[in-house]
């Protein structure tokens, strides 16, 4: 079993969330730069018993178009993958993910009002 951080990071934000988060699994990581244009991402070959931690940001709720192609190309042998968002609740084959309905109504209800017009970032320093 391996353990890697497939990383989509152009700042660098998000490949310290990534690592943190593959430190978890064990001590040695191997990574996969989805960042990087020049790389081969179909030859790399992960195992049905490999751990992997799958970090993109996220614009307007949509993984950046170039992270997605270059996440397609690696080969995943026989691996099953779950992504965790939103739209995996809705879309799962497996429904491996749910939701109380009730609950969601009403959280959407909530957020109506404050989610109908986009809002501009703000930065807070601390």
């Amino acid at each position: 079993m391996s353990v890697y951080t497939i990383v989509f990071s152009p700042t660098g934000g998000t490949k310290k969330v990534g690592d943190c988060l593959g430190r978890v699994f064990g001590p040695e990581i191997q990574e996969i730069d989805l960042t990087n244009p020049a790389a081969e991402f179909s030859s790399f070959l992960l195992g049905s018993k490999d751990i992997c931690v799958v970090s993109v940001p996220s614009f307007g709720g949509r993984v950046p178009a170039p992270a997605a192609a270059r996440l397609a190309e690696l080969k995943a042998n026989g691996a099953k993958a779950c992504i965790s968002c939103m739209r995996c609740v809705s879309i799962c084959p497996a429904q491996a993910r749910t939701l109380n309905k009730l609950l969601l109504a009403g959280a959407s209800q909530k957020l109506k009002k404050v989610c109908s017009e986009p809002k501009k970032n703000e930065l807070f320093l601390s």
